[in-house]
């Protein structure tokens, strides 16, 4: 992985055929790897994964608006999974699946530029607008 991550400085300056061979080299040297005899079920498994997905691994190659790491998706799970640390996480499934809804609200809103907690304040209230009506407003 570290080079194909090297690999993407210099797939920036390439045309999109030289990124489409260079990201198919990447994949061809994963299969390689992926097909070789595995040791233990744990490892098996790791290989399967990798081949259902090799289309999609370097494909931040490919394309450079592709990012090479989830770090977006990471920052945007780390608030609730801090909230969860401290409160001692959730004590029925029902509060978690509640915890889960609440936090996504809160994150669309702040995406969206919307105050949570008037928009909140106009659910409780029965005016019933949604995140989806404050999207197509804009």
């Amino acid at each position: 992985m570290n080079d194909a991550l090297a690999a993407r400085d210099r797939a920036s300056k390439m045309n999109q055929e030289e990124r489409l061979d260079l990201t198919e080299s990447f994949r061809l040297r994963l299969a390689r790897l992926i097909r070789t005899p595995k040791n233990t079920a744990v490892n098996e498994r790791l290989a399967r994964h990798l081949e259902n997905h090799l289309p999609e691994w370097f494909m931040f190659l490919a394309d450079p608006k592709i990012p090479a790491a989830n770090t977006l998706g990471e920052q945007a799970m780390r608030p609730p999974i801090v909230n969860r640390k401290v409160w001692g996480g959730n004590r029925t499934w029902l509060g978690a699946q509640c915890q889960q809804i609440v936090c996504s609200v809160l994150e669309t809103c702040r995406k969206l530029h919307i105050k949570a907690i008037d928009f909140v304040t106009q659910i409780l209230c029965g005016l019933s607008p949604t995140l989806l009506t404050n999207l197509a407003a804009r």
